[in-house]
């Protein structure tokens, strides 16, 4: 697994189920990832309206939190923290890829 798949996100390594809830982070996001392809083929939307709608949905995001627990500024660095892993994750992938075009 890797060592911090959600950077910013609270890892709660003296739970005794830590790694079951991460391996559930996982797929979430392979679900919503796969998600987000459907519905930008169904309603014809481009790379830059998926970028819009997920940013707006990640303001609805913040604004549920309970702002007892998590203020505007711990909910930044977990979206911002996020924003880059998927950044490096992408660009992982791009620098190995071992084929595509010119």
């Amino acid at each position: 697994m890797n060592k911090n798949p959600y950077p910013g996100m609270k890892r709660l390594r003296d739970q005794p189920d830590h790694e079951e809830h991460e391996k559930k982070l996982m797929e979430a996001k392979a679900d919503l990832a796969g998600q987000i392809r459907v519905w930008c083929d169904k309603h014809n939307l481009t790379k830059a309206d998926a970028l819009a709608l997920c940013a707006y949905m990640t303001g609805a995001a913040i604004a549920n939190q309970d702002q007892r627990i998590m203020t505007g500024d711990m909910a930044m660095q977990i979206v911002i923290a996020n924003i880059e892993a998927g950044n490096k994750m992408v660009i992982d992938e791009l620098i190995n890829k071992t084929e595509g075009t010119a």
